[in-house]
């Protein structure tokens, strides 16, 4: 399901690069390297901001967000292609000379175009996002919205500063110049990724605080393959689908699925309450957000943010 959002955000951006006159397409494509690297560094401003269960596996990780991401930001500017000039749309695309200008004939204009095209991109990948076990959803704005909402006017503002001026560096550096410039604002993008949005990797049941291999094996044997559907389970219908392994041990191990589940927290941030005895959501509740962020770096060395912490405990 974590594939759908990224898959459909991909297609929008290859459609706009694919829609693209030939001598654009270079620009386009190292704009939005930018843009995504902008959008990434805001994203690591913003407290609360967090990308959840995605693979963990680190190849299939960058494969996914840059066709999340990158097919987004690629969208974004593509199918706006902001020109705040005076001179036709031909010649505004970073011709020697011109200057950006929000007062230029037509800016309102294409401000309002660009405006339009992000939040059609927001609302479909929020709606994609409903599929994702853990993802934002739409009844939990207070912690998804502000993150998503910066993404349309980041990309905006900076899609139509940068463009025009790349452009010359391209013209000026040939193709070496594109790829580099390209690939540096890409690499530095996924650096401030890794560095401050991943919150948690796909959940497995081995990875449940307190689960023993042979009682992981005997859970996906009878039907539960993955936390999620063990932290959907019913109570009765589990004891009697896993004979192999004790009662009071399945009710335990379904609740810390639960816990790793609450919220995208994952099975890292999981091992870290077990510690603090804290094994199902309830438990977590009892908790107030000073005290808890305090008890968690002592015990985690890469500890959550604190707007994390309090997205947890949001009811």
């Amino acid at each position: 399901m974590l594939w759908i959002p990224a898959g459909l955000s991909l297609v929008m951006g290859l459609w706009a690069l694919w829609s693209a006159e030939p001598e654009e397409r270079p620009r386009l494509l190292v704009g939005a390297a930018f843009v995504l690297l902008a959008v990434e560094g805001f994203n690591v401003a913003l407290p609360m901001w967090r990308y959840v269960f995605l693979p963990d596996r680190m190849v299939v990780r960058v494969i996914w967000w840059l066709g999340f991401a990158g097919g987004g930001a690629l969208w974004l500017g593509g199918v706006s292609r902001l020109r705040w000039t005076d001179g036709p749309a031909a010649e505004g695309a970073g011709e020697p000379g011109e200057v950006a200008s929000l007062t230029a004939r037509g800016a309102q204009r294409d401000i309002l175009s660009h405006f339009v095209v992000g939040v059609a991109w927001l609302i479909v990948m929020l709606a994609a996002s409903a599929w994702v076990p853990g993802g934002p959803r739409l009844n939990t704005l207070r912690t998804a919205s502000t993150p998503w909402m910066a993404l349309v006017p980041v990309g905006m503002l900076l899609w139509t500063v940068t463009v025009p001026h790349l452009a010359r560096v391209g013209r000026r550096g040939g193709g070496a110049g594109w790829t580099v410039g390209g690939g540096v604002a890409v690499a530095a993008a996924w650096a401030l990724v890794s560095w401050g949005t991943v919150a948690s990797v796909t959940p497995r049941i081995r990875d449940l605080p307190g689960v023993l291999p042979s009682h992981a094996e005997s859970i996906q044997l009878f039907g539960y393959p993955t936390p999620e559907s063990l932290a959907k389970a019913d109570p009765t219908d589990l004891i009697r689908s896993v004979p192999a392994v004790p009662e009071e041990e399945l009710e335990r191990v379904r609740d810390v699925a639960r816990l790793a589940m609450h919220r995208g927290m994952g099975t890292r941030f999981s091992r870290a309450l077990a510690a603090l005895e804290i094994g199902s959501p309830e438990e977590l509740a009892n908790w107030d957000e000073g005290h808890l962020v305090g008890a968690l770096n002592s015990v985690e060395a890469s500890p959550p943010r604190r707007a994390w912490v309090r997205s947890w405990l949001t009811p």
